[in-house]
């Protein structure tokens, strides 16, 4: 991640965010939960989202507010979260929220830094510390079977050869 400026950008878009530029239902004052959806699963690896989100808040240092850590999160991951999420096993707040490295004195400091693992782990912590079940993605599992019934029909011994 060489290129620093799909940080600035987000960054820059909580800052207007804030000041009333972008108008949304949950008014200015809202937390902020800053999140990039990336395709690469490669993302996903130990420590890459702790080294972007110090980046990023050395963009957003001086934005007014609760402004949470970024989250890195892969489209596979955003899957897997929304079927959890649709399913009443966690909030999209608890799973950011449990990403979080706490401050020491949680009165006076913001959440600045973000935990070392993948928010794929984080599910997984979420699940078990709920003692609740894994959820599968229902749109994609129907999507992989319809791909599989295709394969089978094509190269299955039983179907005729082109």
């Amino acid at each position: 991640m060489g290129n620093r400026k799909p940080v600035r950008q987000l960054a820059n878009a909580a800052a207007a965010f804030r000041r009333g530029l972008i108008k949304t239902a949950s008014g200015p004052d809202a937390v902020i939960y800053p999140v990039v959806i990336v395709a690469d699963c490669a993302l996903e690896a130990f420590t890459v989202n702790s080294w972007v989100n110090r980046i990023f808040q050395e963009y957003a240092a001086g934005i007014p507010g609760e402004v949470r850590p970024l989250t890195l999160m892969s489209i596979q991951e955003l899957e897997e979260a929304l079927a959890h999420v649709h399913g009443n096993a966690f909030t999209w707040k608890e799973l950011l929220d449990s990403r979080f490295v706490r401050p020491e004195d949680e009165s006076a400091a913001r959440f600045t830094e973000v935990r070392l693992w993948s928010v794929h782990q984080a599910i997984h912590d979420l699940l078990t510390e709920k003692a609740a079940a894994a959820i599968p993605n229902e749109f994609r599992r129907k999507q992989f079977e319809e791909i599989a019934s295709q394969i089978r029909s094509k190269y299955s011994r039983d179907s005729p050869s082109e």
